[in-house]
């Protein structure tokens, strides 16, 4: 099965994929989903949000996560929102090149 065709299917209406994407790289081809939002306006033009609980630190898949997506939507900087419980206790900028280096998930962007 074909991705354009996983779209087609009577398994998945449209509005099941509001935010997918079929891309092509050379003779790849990819079914992205997207979780992730992006705001912008004055002073960020744009800039992704990611909710983290405070119980758990982040780690280099986070990270990972964090810096992949950014830096396949073109998006310079993340807000890292920080909640307990629930409760949002505070957030954090960091600029897309920064995340790489951020404590508890440092990885070497070039191997990825």
């Amino acid at each position: 099965l074909e991705l354009p065709q996983i779209l087609n299917s009577r398994l998945y209406t449209p509005r099941d994929y509001n935010r997918t994407v079929f891309w092509e790289f050379e003779d790849i081809q990819m079914l992205l989903g997207n979780n992730m939002p992006i705001f912008g306006g004055g002073e960020y033009p744009a800039i992704s949000l990611k909710l983290r609980d405070m119980k758990e630190p982040i780690n280099v898949l986070t990270g990972i996560d964090c810096w992949l997506d950014n830096l396949i939507c073109n998006v310079p900087e993340l807000a890292m929102c920080w909640h307990l419980d629930g409760f949002i206790q505070g957030y954090e900028l960091y600029k897309t090149e920064e995340i790489p280096d951020l404590e508890n998930c440092k990885f070497d962007p070039v191997v990825i």
